[in-house]
């Protein structure tokens, strides 16, 4: 497989959680990659509407990782991040941020690149917002 400069790879994921509700490429013969990054456009899909739109299945106050391509032919440092340039302005919601990163199979040892979202607001920090911690300092929750 040969992304040649300029080249655009587009992703979609209803559910960046779930492996059947996003998009992967698996490369299983040589992977080539021209001088300049290759861009790598993320959209988010809504099933309902059977295209681009609100992620059917998106919480964007928690994190999210998937390796979307895997390349089976190149170990140690061949398919790194600074090879790939992200734009994700085609996913609704967020309200943190979408980056790149490398990791390698623990299992066959190739390298994977990832798309990662980092919410700005996690989770856990929703009851310190809504007043919950000041209530525990008031003595109304245990500590």
């Amino acid at each position: 497989m040969s992304l040649a400069s300029g080249a655009i790879i587009e992703l979609e994921a209803s559910d960046p959680g779930s492996l059947s509700k996003r998009d992967g490429l698996i490369v299983n013969s040589a992977l080539t990659l021209g001088a300049s990054p290759v861009s790598v456009k993320l959209f988010s899909f809504n099933d309902a509407l059977a295209g681009r739109g609100a992620a059917s299945v998106f919480n964007p106050n928690l994190g999210y990782s998937w390796s979307f391509l895997k390349d089976n032919t190149t170990t140690g440092a061949g398919l790194l991040a600074n090879k790939f340039t992200l734009d994700a302005a085609g996913w609704q919601g967020a309200i943190g941020s979408w980056s790149l990163a490398t990791e390698v199979d623990a299992v066959t040892t190739f390298n994977n690149l990832k798309l990662v979202y980092t919410p700005t607001n996690p989770a856990d920090r929703g009851r310190r917002r809504h007043g919950f911690l000041g209530l525990r300092h008031l003595g109304y929750f245990p500590g």
